[in-house]
């Protein structure tokens, strides 16, 4: 992720902020609702598991 290569060089809170919100939703969030078939599913410990582990890596690549 190089943040300045398109935009300002300078990085405050808000554009951080936005910027871990597109990858939060892109890599972590749009992709785990994906996989999930109902309501029920998003509440089992092995969806959730699954959604932290996720997180975790797509967290450290970014």
């Amino acid at each position: 992720l190089n943040m300045f290569a398109n935009s300002a060089p300078m990085l405050d809170r808000k554009r951080l902020a936005e910027v871990l919100h597109n990858e939060l939703m892109m890599r972590v969030i749009n992709p785990s609702l994906a996989e999930c078939e109902n309501d029920s599913m998003l509440r089992s410990s092995a969806f959730q598991e699954k959604f932290e582990m996720r997180a975790e890596v797509e967290l450290r690549a970014t």
